[in-house]
């Protein structure tokens, strides 16, 4: 066999290596079987022993040998004694690289690695002196012709005999891979053993039959033993005290499933996680089970914590008496509802939860909910009014709204809270109806007032007119302006009535009671009328105190006793109907003569329990008001007035009250009446509007959500100040920086995207009124960094990542028979095993990660073996610097490192890393950590929600404006209660807190325990009770409560809302509509209401009476056919039918009515409009019987035209004796005049001074006359000269006067203001000497002022304008202002200011000629003011 296999060498030697086969040729001599090198030696130092020879080898051995050596893959060499090669194979170049025939005679040691020479240079000498027969093996590294260090196994022997010099044949076998493996399996179980022992997470290695073949660090702490003594103990021993299994052990199920198995594992009081994995599987036997030990008790309690609160939170918002609707601001899907919102539209739940926000709202108000929503949203409005749920059935019903934003399962949402006002708009309807009623009554009043044929007037106690009726106005010829503030005596009084009529002023001023009397009046043209009055004083203060007159004309006696007969009847319905307490008193005894209904109800007693009786036995006003002593000061004082004043009543209610009372005589007794108003409601509406105002300020201060608006330029115009908690900004700061400066650039790309094409829907008119758009934006923060935020068109906010947890990598396939446990063990810890470097050069890299660094930092092992920069890329900006610090630091101080923060892959979301290592430093300096981290972005999310669902909890409660209280129904301690119940009850809310509710509650503690019973029970949730307040008020309140579970224990979950308002509302509005109706049907006027089509809604008893329908026949008849028939009257229904075509209706017309007998009567209606929810609906017409008045007015117009006649015949006679008087003066004056200079110029000489004085006078006077007649020339001409009415411009007319009058006297300064524009219909003529008149009177005036100022200016008043001259110079007393325009009257003297007197009468002629009005204002030194009028009529 060995032949056969020789030869087969041989032949493949001859065919396949001929170069081998030469290139060992050239390494020997033909002669003789000698090598080549040795003979080279010999002849080079022939002093030295021979060569051995190759004779030790046979031929055959030689040829064999070199066979081998050629064909092995091991590098051969023989070497001589003194270690050089005498000869090397072929290897020896394909491995080290050298040249075989470049290497023979050369040392063989000069290529070893220093560290090995010195022990390979020992072991040769030891052996070449040594035994020749055994072979020495060794180790040694040889550099290759790169550079490169190669290991080597070498196997030495001799090829010559011990007592022969010979050869030293050395075999060396590469094993550099082999050393490289060992390296790596001794380093890679270093790192194991490091990696293992890193890990926080308890971690131990099973036999089959659950013994801990090994344990890291943290088990050893977690158990209190070191891992030395838990190796060899059963892991259910270690961790239960047991030798057994405990049931469901994960060890033993993946032992049986050869599968991860887990569970969950409360222990001491910490939750653990425990789990086993198989590892080292071959041939399907399962050699060892990874025990993983990880503590998650502060995650279960977390998620304890969240999952009451999420309970609390969903029971309140279950049991809230209000709607709740949670809306997901991207989609505009509705999230979440209350179970009350479904009760209110008659969905189930779950379908709501299908349909969107547009589809519970009615689609015509879409728009008018959009804009409300919008102002909720952009904080303009705190409530939203009357916004409409469409239900089920498509009814409607209306609500009133506030809104925020939060965070619900990940999204963005707006929760609105909808609240039922159907109450308060039928409240507001009521009130509104009640209001118009009122407006009616008014109108009814103020009609009576104007019509009424009574005269009635108002006296100031100083004397002055402060009102007179049109009746009065009349009998007297005045216009109100003439009348107000005249004095009454000196005016329309006659003169020798003044002083007993004074007398009986004072005497009411005195004794402060109503009188009787009669007495004359005169009018203007010098009319005595003979009036019996009836005055009232009116008692307020000393400047605001009058008396209210109503005067009959006794002349006609008939017409004043049915006059007084309705007086007494108003008066007792007034006395019955009164919303004022009266009582009326004896002045002697104090026993009660009458009392009003409204005063028993106050009180609670009945009429007769009341009359007869002193008031000071009444218990109510005895404790509040009165006592003797009270008594006998008000029969003193003869007035007591109070003030907020408490009064229990009979009942126990407590009523504040105001309290008036005085003295009057009636027919000569003196009777003390009482008043007494309740202003408890005006007491609690202003404590109510204080409440209010509060809670609105509560509500403001703590809205969170971040609110903007911004214009189509996307610049913000709004910003709410929670930006400064959620960016950094101030709402000024935010406003004024620009979208680029808000935005990084690809999130501003990405909102110009967006808002320019809803701009485009917008102006394309495609876009749904109801859409929502919601983005991902991230803002640049104040500190520099950036946060993300979901973003809808008006506000942003993002929130939402998911924990990952990957697999650690396998490992090196180089090492993956020696790591198959590690790479098992790498596999199912959470998170990133890792060993990090520190270079000595400071830069950090790290040489070995597992694979789960792709999910965590997005990059592979390889991308960091050697830079660290791909992982320091992603890490997130402001925690870079941190991560560093914490670095250095574990490096300078050689202590654990441990640090939380953010990582954010491009295009992925923020995460939360954990990462902890143990720091080794190594003698070159460099320090590597080994250890690990986990993605903890979970637990941060888990403990946001928390926080998120705890704050959302605490402001639901806290921040609600209704009165919340959570209360222990065991015992009725109140446990919490928010600010609004505080402010409600009065009591300091820590003080509330240590209260029972029963404390509040006025129901006895039982009935009180029966009711909260009922709840617990869920019996019932609505209650109606009674609360006492901390200021002793009780007041009615709506109780909704709902039991939940708080930590555990069983709270109910009450919300009050007070009704006491609306049950006192219901009943003051039953009596206002009786008294509004007794109002309308005992008027003395006639009262009609129409619908649209004209027929009759309401005909009150005067009508009734005026028109001789009953009721009965009378309602629901057209008032037209019934009392205008069309075919006599066709004019009134030409009116009617313009009336119903543009529903525009006249304020005040006059027509006759035919009434039942056939009587026509002439009617003065004055109108009014009924409007119902912004629709006109009818008219409401008051209508004055002025049949007799038209009579009358016809007599006079006929005796006025008669008068005029004369007038105008007088009239001629005057202006021509004017004429005549004027030219016959003349004559005699210039014979003065002259004959008075002839005096002065031929004998002045010879007259004294007194002579010369009186010749002056006489020059004066006769100056002075005739300036007189031409005045009365002027004066006479004005009325006779015929108008030439133009458009005038005043302003210029005034300008050129103020110009003449400098130019007259240029020595003054006067500072003339003419307003520009002033132009009017009138004669250029006379207005000019209007204006000349009143400018020069000015100028005059003012020549004593040193800043004197003239203005001419116009105002508006309506639709008419007055023209006014305002100087500030001397003025006059206002007292003699009548005195202005009539001739030749004065009120300084001609020595002040020198005139005629005839200016200011010339101009009220000329203003009366433009049928305009003319007065005056002015105050002595502090100027006048002239004010005027054109074209009036």
């Amino acid at each position: 066999m060995k032949t056969t296999k020789m030869k087969t060498a041989k032949k493949k030697t001859s065919k396949a290596a001929p170069q081998k086969t030469s290139a060992l040729k050239k390494n020997r001599t033909p002669a003789a079987p000698k090598s080549h090198p040795p003979s080279r030696e010999k002849s080079a130092h022939s002093s030295r022993k021979p060569a051995p020879k190759m004779s030790s080898l046979s031929w055959l051995d030689e040829k064999l040998f070199r066979v081998i050596a050629e064909q092995s893959s091991d590098i051969i060499v023989i070497l001589n004694s003194r270690g050089k090669i005498l000869y090397a194979n072929p290897t020896l170049e394909k491995i080290l690289g050298y040249k075989v025939n470049k290497r023979i005679g050369k040392k063989a040691f000069g290529n070893i690695h220093p560290d090995d020479l010195a022990r390979v240079e020992r072991a040769f000498l030891a052996f070449v002196g040594g035994d020749q027969k055994a072979p020495r093996k060794n180790e040694v590294r040889i550099r290759d012709i790169h550079g490169n260090w190669h290991a080597f196994e070498t196997i030495a022997y001799h090829l010559a005999r011990k007592d022969e010099e010979g050869s030293l044949v050395v075999n060396l076998r590469e094993i550099t891979e082999r050393k490289k493996t060992e390296e790596a399996l001794k380093k890679a179980a270093a790192e194991w053993r490091s990696t293992f022992d890193a890990v926080t997470d308890a971690i131990c290695l099973l036999d089959q039959d659950r013994r801990i073949l090994r344990a890291n660090i943290a088990m050893g702490k977690m158990f209190n033993l070191s891992p030395d003594q838990l190796v060899g103990k059963l892991c259910c021993e270690i961790i239960h005290g047991k030798r057994r299994p405990v049931p469901n052990c994960p060890a033993v199920k993946t032992k049986k499933s050869r599968q991860a198995e887990e569970t969950e594992l409360w222990l001491n009081e910490r939750c653990y996680h425990v789990a086993a994995y198989p590892a080292c599987v071959s041939d399907g036997d399962l050699e060892t089970i990874v025990h993983t030990i990880s503590d998650i008790t502060r995650r279960k309690l977390t998620e304890g914590a969240l999952m009451d609160a999420e309970s609390k939170f969903r029971t309140i918002f279950h049991m809230a008496s209000d709607g709740i609707i949670l809306a997901r601001l991207g989609d505009k899907k509705i999230a979440a509802v209350n179970h009350r919102i479904c009760q209110w539209l008659g969905y189930r739940e779950d379908d709501l939860l299908k349909m969107h926000i547009s589809e519970i709202h009615p689609e015509s108000f879409l728009p008018h909910v959009i804009e409300h929503f919008e102002k909720l949203a952009g904080g303009e409005i705190e409530v939203a009014r009357d916004i409409p749920l469409l239900k089920k059935d498509k009814s409607v019903l209306f609500t009133d709204v506030s809104a925020s934003k939060m965070i619900y399962d990940g999204h963005q949402c707006l929760m609105g809270i909808f609240r039922d006002n159907t109450e308060r708009r039928r409240m507001e309807e009521t009130l509104r109806e009640n209001e118009r009623r009122m407006f009616y009554q008014e109108k009814l009043t103020r009609l009576y007032l104007d019509t009424s044929p009574a005269f009635l007037v108002a006296i100031g106690f100083d004397g002055k007119t402060l009102m007179m009726n049109a009746s009065l106005l009349k009998a007297l010829e005045y216009t109100t302006e003439e009348v107000l503030g005249k004095d009454y005596l000196s005016t329309f009084v006659p003169e020798e009535d003044r002083p007993a009529l004074g007398e009986i002023f004072r005497q009411i001023i005195q004794a402060g009671k109503n009188t009787v009397n009669e007495n004359r009046i005169v009018s203007k043209s010098g009319r005595i009328y003979l009036v019996e009055w009836h005055g009232q004083p009116v008692v307020r203060d000393d400047k605001n105190s009058f008396f209210i007159g109503a005067g009959i004309d006794i002349t006609q006696r008939r017409e004043a006793q049915r006059a007084l007969a309705l007086s007494e009847t108003r008066y007792r319905r007034l006395f019955e109907a009164s919303q004022d307490g009266v009582l009326l008193l004896d002045f002697n005894t104090g026993n009660i003569m009458d009392v009003n209904p409204f005063l028993t109800r106050l009180l609670g007693l009945s009429r007769e329990e009341m009359l007869g009786r002193p008031i000071w036995e009444l218990g109510p006003l005895c404790d509040a008001l009165f006592n003797k002593e009270k008594f006998l000061e008000l029969r003193r004082k003869e007035y007591l007035r109070y003030e907020d004043t408490p009064l229990q009543t009979k009942d126990g209610r407590l009523a504040f009250v105001e309290f008036i009372s005085n003295v009057y005589l009636e027919n000569g007794f003196k009777i003390i009446q009482c008043n007494i108003r309740d202003i408890s409601e005006r007491k609690k509406a202003e404590e109510a509007l204080r409440q209010s105002e509060r809670l609105y300020r509560l509500l403001v201060e703590k809205m969170s959500d971040v609110i903007w608006t911004a214009d189509v330029n996307m610049r913000t115009t709004y910003v709410s100040p929670s930006i400064k908690n959620a960016l950094g900004f101030t709402p000024e700061e935010r406003m004024r920086q620009k979208p680029e400066e808000q935005l990084t650039p690809d999130s501003l790309a990405l909102a110009l995207k967006t808002w320019q094409k809803e701009m485009l829907l917008e102006k394309q008119g495609g876009g749904d009124p109801n859409r929502e758009v919601t983005i991902n934006l991230e803002y640049y923060h104040k500190d520099g960094s950036t946060r993300w935020f979901e973003t809808k068109i008006t506000a942003m906010r993002d929130h939402g990542v998911s924990r990952d947890i990957t697999e650690i990598l396998k490992a090196s396939e180089m090492v993956k028979q020696r790591d198959v446990l590690y790479r098992k063990l790498s596999q199912n810890v959470p998170g990133m095993i890792y060993q990090f470097q520190r270079n000595p050069d400071g830069t950090y890299c790290i040489p070995f990660v597992t694979d789960s660094i792709r999910n965590i930092f997005g990059c592979s092992p390889e991308d960091v073996r050697d830079d660290f920069s791909p992982i320091a890329r992603v890490l997130f900006e402001e925690d870079v610097e941190k991560v560093i610090q914490s670095i250095e630091y574990s490096a300078n101080h050689l202590t654990l490192w441990q640090a939380e923060f953010r990582v954010q892959i491009p295009g992925g979301p923020i995460r939360w890393i954990l990462g902890q290592s143990s720091p080794e430093k190594l003698s070159d300096g460099t320090i590597i950590w080994h250890g690990f981290v986990t993605d903890i972005t979970e637990r941060k999310k888990t403990e946001e929600a928390l926080r998120e669902s705890e704050d959302l909890f605490r402001s639901i409660f806290q921040h609600h404006a209704a009165v919340k209280l959570l209360i222990d129904p065991d015992t009725g301690q109140i446990v919490d209660a928010n600010e609004a119940a505080a402010d409600y009850y009065g009591w300091p809310l820590q003080q509330l807190k240590n209260m029972k509710i029963q404390d509040i509650n006025i129901l006895s503690p039982d009935k009180v325990k029966a009711e909260m019973s009922k709840v617990v029970a869920k019996k019932k949730i609505r209650f109606e009770f009674q609360h006492r307040r901390a200021d002793g008020s009780v007041r009615d309140v709506e109780v909704y409560s709902s039991r939940i579970l708080s930590q555990g224990k069983n709270l109910l979950h009450s919300i009050i809302h007070d009704v006491t308002e609306r049950k006192k509302f219901e009943e003051d509005l039953k009596e206002s509509q009786k008294y509004a109706e007794s109002l309308i049907q005992n008027a003395n006027v006639m009262i009609v209401i129409l619908d649209l089509d004209g027929r009759i809604v309401l005909l009150n008893e005067a009508g009734q009476k005026l028109t001789g329908y009953e009721e009965t026949e009378a309602l629901g008849k057209s008032w037209f056919e019934l009392v205008v028939p069309k075919e006599r009257y066709p004019d009134v229904w030409k009116e009617f039918e313009k009336f119903k075509n543009s529903k525009q209706i006249l304020d005040t017309f006059e027509n006759p009515i035919l009434t039942k007998s056939g009587e026509e009567r002439i009617i003065s209606w004055k109108n009014s409009a009924i409007v119902k929810n912004n629709h006109f609906v009818g008219t409401l017409s008051f209508g004055l019987d002025i049949t007799e008045r038209r009579r009358a007015e016809e007599e006079i117009r006929q005796l006025n035209e008669l008068l005029e006649k004369r007038v105008e015949e007088r009239t001629r006679e005057l202006e021509g004796f004017s004429y005549s008087v004027s030219h016959d003066l003349r004559a005699p004056l210039r014979a003065i005049s002259g004959f008075s200079h002839a005096l002065e110029e031929d004998f002045g000489g010879k007259l004294d001074e007194q002579g010369k004085d009186y010749i002056r006078r006489i020059k004066a006077a006769a100056n002075h006359m005739s300036e007189l007649i031409e005045d009365m020339l002027k004066l006479s001409r004005i009325t006779r000269t015929d108008m030439d009415m133009v458009r005038v411009n005043l302003s210029d007319i005034a300008r050129s006067i103020a110009q003449e009058l400098q130019n007259a006297h240029p020595e003054r300064f006067v500072a003339v203001t003419i307003e520009e524009g002033l132009e009017d219909n009138a004669d250029a003529r006379l207005m000019r000497i209007v204006l000349e008149n009143l400018l020069e009177n000015a100028w005059k005036f003012t020549s004593r002022k040193e800043n004197a100022k003239i203005e001419f200016g116009a105002l508006s008043e309506g639709t008419k304008r007055v023209y006014y001259v305002r100087d500030n110079g001397a003025g006059f007393d206002s007292r003699y202002v009548g005195r202005l325009y009539s001739p030749f009257q004065r009120l300084h003297e001609p020595q002040e200011y020198p005139g005629t007197g005839i200016g200011l009468a010339t101009v009220r002629r000329i203003i009366d000629r433009h049928n305009g009005s003319v007065w005056a204002e002015g105050e002595i030194d502090k100027g006048a003011v002239f004010y005027f009028t054109l074209n009036e009529i």
